[in-house]
């Protein structure tokens, strides 16, 4: 089977803690790190895993304060693009990642074209060709309806195109079918979440009639 390394979206959510640091680690260690910059999605690396940077020195890299994407590969292993969606705040970032074994994503069952597809979806998302991307997927779907990759980045595009409810639909069915997931499983939470806050109350609602 072709070793292809897939990405897919894991958002970071910055907690409250005091300071003004990025930490990277992942397990196991060595993953390479790239942070995409600007609109063109240029890349530029950042080093290896386990990795801390200043704040200041990566909203330079990244030109801009975010949202920031970096890119976390290792060869035989499933790779992930990190949002981190706001630099400017004094918030430590502590980012630490299980890096999967693409034979725990994809079974041995899996034909190459499963792969090269999804990897070639996941090329079109990260230069913002979400349409094709998502229609891509959705034909994957069709040959694979129970592969928990396709889901989870259809909800990591949906989310990048600002559509929760579509986002939350596509996580909701990758922790059904890989409920060891945590990324998926706290994206669901997240939006989850996050839809619930942004929804009208009633009193809204009738006022707004």
């Amino acid at each position: 089977m072709t070793k292809a390394i897939l990405g897919l979206f894991l958002f970071i959510v910055v907690g409250c803690a005091t300071g003004g640091g990025v930490s990277i680690t992942t397990s196991p260690d060595g993953g390479d790190l790239r942070v995409m910059n600007g609109t063109k999605m240029a890349s530029e690396s950042l080093g290896k895993s386990p990795y801390r940077v200043q704040k200041s020195e990566l909203r330079l890299r990244a030109k801009g304060d975010g949202p920031v994407q970096i890119e976390i590969s290792k060869p035989g292993f499933m790779s992930k693009v990190v949002v981190i969606t706001d630099l400017a705040g004094s918030a430590d970032i502590n980012i630490q990642l299980g890096l999967q074994p693409i034979e725990d994503i994809v079974s041995a069952d899996d034909s190459n074209a499963t792969i090269d597809a999804l990897f070639e979806s996941q090329r079109m998302a990260k230069v913002g060709r979400y349409d094709e991307a998502l229609r891509r997927l959705e034909a994957l779907q069709v040959k694979e309806p129970k592969l928990a990759a396709i889901y989870e980045l259809q909800g990591g595009i949906y989310y990048l195109r600002e559509d929760l409810p579509r986002a939350l639909d596509a996580y909701q069915m990758a922790v059904r079918y890989n409920p060891k997931n945590n990324e998926s499983l706290t994206m669901k939470r997240y939006i989850e979440q996050k839809l619930k806050l942004t929804k009208p109350t009633a009193s809204t609602s009738e006022g707004q009639q």
